[in-house]
């Protein structure tokens, strides 16, 4: 799970509960690589000539859209020149480009995604149906393209993987893509209801 700061451990503990932060630490990165720094100084990973915070970005980002929208999901959104947008205070993510293409936003609540039409039109080339997709029936169409939300009564199929929130991609019954938007049911109620939102749109092609 992302992010692993949330297994949070006092610096101040007594030996039994160190000794239980360090097996849940083991536990956790058994098997994996790790790229870290400590007090400024690099210790694995990558060469001194790249600069650590965009490298640093650039996995985070990465490691983010695997999670959120599936294994892969990082090289086919990141595939290119990459641009990063970050909020003037605080320096936190907000925007990401690929070749001048604005393709992801990251929430400033839980550091998730949503998925711009760009973005969309990316995943929905590089994954293969029905990875993310819904896929409605040719009466949903007209009200897409005029940015309106999907209702369940038009929903054909959907991927089973799919749960109420996550970032989708709406298809028609070809495949072609239609619009990328926020899932508010999961499959078995979106092919069950004969009424009712099923995705809420947030950018179209017009």
């Amino acid at each position: 799970m992302y992010p692993f700061a949330q297994s949070i451990f006092s610096n101040g503990n007594d030996e039994e509960i160190g000794k239980y932060g360090k097996e849940i630490f083991n536990n956790f990165t058994k098997n994996t690589n790790l790229t870290y720094w400590e007090k400024n100084k690099k210790l694995l990973g990558f060469r001194k000539s790249e600069n650590k915070d965009d490298i640093f970005d650039l996995i985070k980002i990465s490691a983010v859209s695997d999670m959120q929208f599936g294994k892969d999901a990082g090289k086919i959104l990141l595939n290119g020149n990459i641009r990063i947008v970050k909020s003037k205070k605080k320096q936190k993510i907000r925007n990401i480009y690929c070749n001048g293409k604005h393709v992801l936003s990251m929430r400033a609540n839980d550091g998730m995604f949503t998925l711009k039409i760009e973005g969309g039109n990316l995943l929905h080339k590089g994954f293969k149906k029905p990875i993310l997709r819904v896929i409605v029936n040719s009466e949903a169409i007209p009200f897409i393209k005029e940015g309106k939300s999907v209702f369940s009564k038009f929903v054909k199929e959907c991927d089973p993987n799919l749960r109420p929130l996550d970032e989708c991609l709406i298809v028609d019954e070809k495949d072609s893509f239609l619009a990328v938007g926020r899932c508010l049911l999961n499959r078995l109620e979106m092919l069950s209801f004969n009424y009712g939102m099923a995705v809420k749109i947030r950018e179209y092609i017009k």
